[in-house]
């Protein structure tokens, strides 16, 4: 009985692993207040984008967009609260 309920549990971490290893990359779109070309406010942005990525091996995807691409720059708080956004770079 042991042995069965060993190679039972073996099976479903087996199954566990694969499916986290087929699992699709989780895509956050990440709107801005401040332009990519902005020096520290809009470059700190575009480098999260850069770590987040390179962090996640690429399970995590963070797209960053510039201020007026899927939302106005001042309404970004607001697209965060309506989920329209997954994450906001921005300043209160």
């Amino acid at each position: 009985m042991k042995k069965l309920i060993t190679a039972a549990l073996a099976g479903a971490c087996l199954a566990a692993t694969a499916l986290s290893a087929m699992a699709e990359p989780v895509r956050l779109k990440m709107g801005s207040t401040y332009p990519s070309s902005l020096t520290q406010l809009g470059t700190l942005g575009k480098a999260l984008e850069t770590n987040i990525n390179a962090a996640s091996g690429g399970d995590i995807q963070l797209k960053f967009f510039e201020p007026g691409a899927l939302v106005p720059a001042l309404e970004v708080f607001d697209a965060l609260k309506s989920g329209a956004l997954d994450a906001g770079w921005s300043t209160p």
